[in-house]
């Protein structure tokens, strides 16, 4: 995970330790920023206020999130835009990905919301939580696949859980589809 911090002077050689001891690098320009309460917000992504004088729910907070994307899948939560507002978004609760023009989406359970990351870079990061490319514009994950349907020319359709929308495999993606499920 990489944060933005913004902190007092006399915080931040104590903060950047234990955050770098749990394995949270700093980066300015991270979408992430830890902001000590008194201290300008920026004006772009999501930021986490903490009292300067109680470290101890802060550092929970960071092992709780750990905690949970340390079995065996990797990310446990991405960060999504929904209007003005940043929303952290459990994987499990993401249906798809997708990419319309130069943006990209998820479609949660509870509605559509921005991604600031590329199509390509979701596919390398959320492999190991069971997406996959299904077409140059959708990441599914195979959680919500209800059923796979044989459909014209080798490709394949696929209906999601609860869902009316249907996502073609296009023929250039079929056979890894197939290869990750191991079809």
């Amino acid at each position: 995970m990489r944060l933005s911090l913004v902190c007092s002077d006399s915080n931040r050689k104590s903060l950047m330790e234990l955050l770098t001891a749990r394995g949270i690098l700093i980066d300015d320009t991270a979408s992430v920023t830890l902001l000590e309460r008194g201290l300008e917000e920026p004006k772009d992504g999501l930021v986490i206020i903490f009292d300067s004088d109680r470290f101890d729910p802060l550092l929970a907070f960071f092992e709780e999130i750990q905690s949970e994307g340390a079995g065996e899948k990797g990310k446990a939560f991405i960060i999504a835009k929904r209007g003005d507002n940043f929303e952290l978004l459990r994987i499990e609760e993401i249906l798809y990905f997708f990419a319309d023009g130069n943006f990209v989406y998820c479609q949660a359970r509870s509605g559509r919301l921005e991604v600031r990351k590329k199509l390509y870079a979701l596919e390398r990061e959320l492999t190991e939580n069971g997406f996959v490319r299904v077409n140059k514009s959708h990441l599914i994950n195979i959680m919500e696949i209800h059923e796979i349907i044989p459909w014209f020319a080798g490709r394949l359709l696929l209906k999601l859980k609860g869902e009316t929308e249907e996502i073609e495999v296009s023929r250039s993606y079929v056979r890894s589809f197939k290869d990750f499920l191991g079809m």
